[in-house]
């Protein structure tokens, strides 16, 4: 038989201490480091004894841990935990938060940054090299699509008429595109019925009204419709017993109801009156398409044929300018020679101060037209096609009177179509109001199964199957019928009289253009007629002021006619062009044909 050995009290307590010293050794290790120093502990070498008894007395006896109370351990421990949190607080908390916030953004840079001469894995690269490189790859898939693409596209969305897209979905870069190329008439039209925003926005409009005559032909179709509802039930019944005593019934149960339903409308004016009230709103969306079409085409032009006029502007200034310097370099000359007087100095240089103001307007105003133009199409251009003075004056531009003019633009204005539109979809709408006194009729047929829905007999399921016809019959509401009849009428009226005022003032406006045109070319050969006689007057003057019989104020007045001759002959050559455009505007025929015609005469 085994027995137990006693175990030793001073065994015990030695083993007591050592697991109090395991709560407080990681916090009090530098002063057990220092006690074992002293102790001579095993770790490092034992401390020589003292060699003399003085010495001996003058150092204190080491101290052994395991003679040291527990309750000193304790207090020594927790005294060097107490001295390590006084030294780390004692750093301002300001400057521990901005150390902190350095290491975490030390942290995330790396990141973003690769070390210098490092031939790093995938792995390893940057986090912004790998989103670069993903975008980079996006913007090249996307730049890849081709033109057919999106011409398919808009077929399947039902956009007819021709859809003219760019050869590529994103814009041309601009390194791409010659800035030094000359631009026509035609490529300039091309390039902003790409990118002009209020064209696209008509063209979405368009697509988005060609949506309500589906809309309006679903009112006309089968509706069908499913139902399907399941419920969970606590039903609670009182009552009496055969005693005529109180009796109460808990019950819980779950219910269901399927309905399938179709309805086919079979008479309802109001509906048919809808559908065509729809077709009348799409052909409005079709005119106000047009319209913008019209416009943009009138906008295009006049921007580049101002552009022009002021590139003619600064090359006559500054050819005015080099003979108005001459000329007061002349009066100088003549002054001090005393040939000359002091109004002929006094004159050239008035009108040379004139000259500088009307150039540094000039410039400003070809730096304006520029902007515009360019903010159409979308890209550089440098030079502008000029307009071809013999060419012009053989193109016959027009064959047409006025009378046919007039019927034109009386059929195909986009302004009088619009209005008729929506004249029509206000009678339509007449015919709407006044339908709301008719009955409807519609064919219904119905199935439905219940189970359990019946709370006297929860168990209970049943199936009906109905089918029929369904009448309405209004029979008073109100009077709000007769007003809103009254009201589409009044709005009937008033687009009647709207159409009567806009035939008169596109009468007027188809007069004045066409005058423009046909006008205009005779006024441009008498203008050139008029340039070569003030030319022929400035040489008389300059031989007259030799000859002693005129001054130098006459041979100013002279080249200022000359100047202005020309000027005027530019103004109505850009004229003739901008009236044409405007005409074909009014009777809605501004398209690529005539953009084509008017290039014709261009200094190609």
């Amino acid at each position: 038989m085994m027995r137990a050995k006693s175990f030793p009290a001073d065994r015990a307590r030695h083993l007591l201490s050592v697991l109090a010293l395991s709560v407080c050794a990681a916090t009090a290790a530098p002063v057990w480091a220092q006690s074992g120093a002293k102790s001579g502990a095993k770790a490092g070498p034992q401390a020589p004894r003292p060699s003399t008894p003085a010495a001996a007395a003058q150092k204190p006896p080491a101290e052994r841990w395991w003679n040291v109370p527990l309750s000193d351990r304790l207090n020594r421990g927790f005294d060097g935990l107490a001295s390590r949190m006084r030294e780390e607080t004692s750093e301002p908390l300001g400057d521990r938060l901005n150390r902190g916030l350095d290491n975490l953004f030390g942290g995330v840079s790396l990141l973003f940054k690769a070390p210098k001469g490092q031939n790093l894995a995938w792995w390893e690269q940057p986090l912004a090299d790998h989103i670069n490189a993903r975008i980079d790859r996006l913007q090249s898939n996307i730049a890849a699509l081709e033109a057919r693409d999106v011409a398919q596209a808009a077929r399947q969305l039902a956009l007819t008429g021709p859809v003219i897209w760019p050869d590529r979905v994103l814009p041309v870069p601009d390194a791409a595109v010659d800035p030094q190329a000359p631009l026509s008439l035609l490529q300039a039209w091309q390039s902003a019925r790409v990118n002009d925003p209020g064209l696209r926005a008509a063209r979405a409009a368009l697509a988005g009204s060609r949506e309500r005559v589906p809309q309006a032909r679903a009112q006309l179709l089968p509706q069908v419709q499913l139902g399907v509802t399941r419920l969970s039930n606590d039903l609670t019944r009182e009552g009496q017993n055969a005693g005529q005593q109180p009796l109460q019934i808990f019950d819980r149960y779950p219910s269901s109801n399927d309905t399938l339903s179709l309805r086919q409308p079979l008479l309802r004016a109001q509906q048919v009156v809808g559908v065509k009230q729809a077709q009348a709103v799409e052909r409005e969306a079709e005119a106000v398409f047009s319209g913008e079409e019209q416009a943009f085409s009138v906008r295009v032009v006049v921007s580049y044929l101002e552009v022009l006029l002021a590139q003619d502007s600064i090359a006559l200034f500054e050819s005015q300018r080099e003979f108005l310097q001459s000329a007061l370099a002349a009066a100088e000359r003549g002054l001090v020679a005393g040939v000359g007087t002091r109004t002929d100095v006094d004159a050239a240089q008035a009108r040379l101060d004139l000259n500088r103001a009307q150039l540094l307007q000039a410039r400003q105003q070809l730096e304006l037209s520029r902007r515009q133009l360019q903010s159409w199409i979308n890209r550089p251009f440098g030079r502008l096609v000029g307009v071809d003075g013999d060419r012009l004056r053989r193109s016959t531009l027009t064959h047409e009177s006025l009378d046919e003019w007039l019927s034109r633009a009386h059929a195909g204005s986009p302004e009088l179509r619009r209005l008729q539109a929506q004249r029509d979809a206000m009678a339509q709408e007449l015919n709407k109001a006044r339908a709301g006194h008719l009955p409807t009729v519609d064919f219904v047929a119905q199935v439905q199964r219940s189970r359990s829905e019946n709370t006297l007999s929860p168990q209970s399921s049943f199936q009906n199957r109905s089918m029929g016809f369904q009448l309405n019959l209004p029979i008073y509401g109100g009077g709000a019928v007769n007003s809103v009849t009254r009201q589409v009428s009044a709005e009937l009226e008033r687009l009647e009289e709207a159409m009567q005022a806009l035939r008169l003032d596109i009468g007027v406006r188809v007069h004045r253009e066409f005058r423009g045109v046909v006008e205009g070319a005779a006024r441009v050969q008498a203008l050139e007629v008029a340039v070569r006689s003030a030319q022929v007057a400035l040489d008389s003057a300059r031989k007259s002021v030799l000859a002693g019989v005129r001054t130098q104020v006459d041979v100013l007045n002279a080249e200022q006619q000359l100047s202005q001759a020309k000027r005027d002959l530019s103004e109505s050559r850009y004229g003739i062009l901008a009236s044409l455009v405007r005409l074909q505007a009014l009777a809605g025929e501004s398209d690529e044909t005539l953009m084509a015609r008017i290039n014709a005469v261009l200094d190609l």
